[in-house]
């Protein structure tokens, strides 16, 4: 496999996650600890992973209604809150398939896309119905339908690769 790849490898030394970027391929150690970072995640509970998924579901409402003045004031650059929109909605869909676990059965996907995206538009109705400050934008819930899109197939990729590393 060519290419850039940045994995995430957590080492015990002075615990801190250090990120790892690898040109060419995948080094077999960063391998071996990315299938036992996933190896942890797949073997939660279920009640914990739906808890989770609940308890994000509730901090994406949260932050979706509050007013505006109730956030903190960071300027980043125009339109940031497009990119904020698509990590919200990556992190939701992809919890949500953890939660689900999708990977036993494939139908959820859609179920996943189906609750995240419309989790999203429900959002945009009540900003615009609320009249707290927010207001609805389509291009938000563009945001949100690419970062859904981009949640899941990322999480497909992860659960296959296991599979796809020979042993």
């Amino acid at each position: 496999m060519n290419g850039l790849f940045v994995l995430l490898n957590y080492q015990n030394i002075r615990n801190r996650i250090q990120v790892k970027v690898l040109f060419g391929g995948i080094n077999p150690t960063c391998k071996t600890n990315t299938l036992n970072m996933l190896s942890f995640f797949l073997k939660i509970s279920q009640p914990v992973r739906n808890l989770l998924f609940v308890f994000y579901a509730a901090c994406v409402l949260v932050l979706s209604l509050l007013p505006p003045s109730d956030l903190p004031k960071v300027s980043l650059f125009p339109e940031a809150d497009k990119v904020i929109h698509f990590l919200m909605y990556f992190l939701f869909s992809g919890i949500g398939c953890w939660a689900l676990r999708t990977e036993l059965n494939r139908r959820n996907y859609y179920l996943i896309a189906l609750v995240a995206i419309g989790w999203g538009v429900l959002m945009e109705i009540l900003q615009l119905t609320m009249h707290a400050g927010r207001s609805f934008s389509m291009f938000d819930i563009l945001a949100n339908i690419v970062g859904v899109t981009c949640g899941i197939l990322t999480y497909r990729f992860l659960i296959s690769l296991p599979q796809s590393y020979p042993e």
